[in-house]
């Protein structure tokens, strides 16, 4: 199973970032076990919609991030400490259009991906 877990994000009626949070971090660790390693199709497009994030990120907003990719685990941090409100929406934005496709994903491979939202 792929654990995606959000920290200093609230998800209740919106996405919201954590009073006092200077960071958001965005964890994907495991595997689908759909399918074998490289062909499985959970795993392609929770790594497609979690690296699309990324890349938008950058060319985007002007947040900063730090990128952390290894054996198949991508781990984010994106500092949003004195970005301005339009900065942090697209923050926002970004980061609920990736929750959409994850759990789009989720709906058709339910064993495959859980979400989780951690202080």
């Amino acid at each position: 199973m792929v654990i995606v877990r959000f920290t200093n994000l609230d998800f209740d009626k919106g996405l919201f970032f954590k009073k006092c949070a200077d960071r958001i971090l965005v964890e994907v660790k495991g595997h689908a076990g759909f399918y074998n390693s490289g062909v499985d199709l959970a795993c392609a497009g929770i790594s497609a919609v979690s690296q699309t994030l990324l890349v938008s990120i950058d060319r985007l907003t002007e947040a900063k991030a730090n990128i952390t990719a290894e054996s198949g685990n991508l781990v984010c941090e994106i500092y949003i400490n004195g970005l301005s409100e339009l900065e942090l929406s697209k923050v926002l934005l970004l980061l609920e259009s990736l929750i959409i496709g994850l759990v789009e994903i989720a709906k058709e491979y339910p064993d495959s991906v859980k979400i989780e939202f951690v202080s």
